[in-house]
């Protein structure tokens, strides 16, 4: 049995990772979601162990004091990693594993695995004017926040170059589809 592919997707906030993600899960059975650790509050309906695994700051400290993380880092306050043993359960099975990270995560990530493929897409938005829309539209967060999201947004973008590939999410359906075709051509040139 062939071991998985880890495939990462990366992006500004706001920019519609996560729908993007939910829309190739759908579509693509080979492929697994990973999901990360936060210590963040839940917003709307998520689901703990689905959406994130919400867990104290004191428990994410621990993971990260035994070094169980593949990476950690903080984001606007609150602390996101991703377990070692969420990818490598997947990936030993023969899944790829796909996960939702930003560009240093990916990086780290990147240079840290050595025994199995990783890819990482980047997605950048139409322009910088709607990706505030689509931060605004979500009523989430303060001011001063869409304003630092704003500014980290550019910081993000100037890291596509780190990416297998740059995708323009005018439409999820479309870029989800796109970054299906590019997974699907890189099974078939590592097989």
């Amino acid at each position: 049995m062939r071991k998985g592919f880890l495939f990462a997707i990366s992006g500004p906030s706001g920019v519609g990772k996560t729908s993007v993600m939910e829309e190739m899960l759908r579509i693509d059975g080979v492929l697994s979601r990973v999901v990360t650790c936060t210590t963040r509050q839940k917003r709307g309906k998520e689901i703990d162990g689905v959406d994130y695994f919400f867990i104290s700051e004191d428990d994410f400290l621990e993971h990260a004091k035994k070094n169980e993380f593949m990476e950690c880092s903080a984001v606007y306050g609150n602390y996101y990693g991703v377990l070692a043993s969420t990818i490598f359960e997947k990936t030993n099975a023969g899944r790829d594993a796909l996960l939702v990270i930003n560009w240093e995560g990916f990086v780290k990530i990147k240079k840290a695995i050595s025994r199995l493929p990783v890819f990482g897409f980047f997605i950048v938005p139409p322009s910088l004017e709607k990706l505030e829309q689509r931060i605004r539209f979500r009523n989430t967060d303060s001011e001063e926040v869409i304003k630092k999201r704003m500014s980290m947004a550019r910081k993000d973008i100037s890291h596509q170059n780190e990416f297998h590939s740059v995708y323009e999410n005018e439409s999820v359906s479309k870029t989800a589809n796109n970054i299906l075709e590019t997974i699907n051509e890189l099974r078939k040139s590592v097989l």
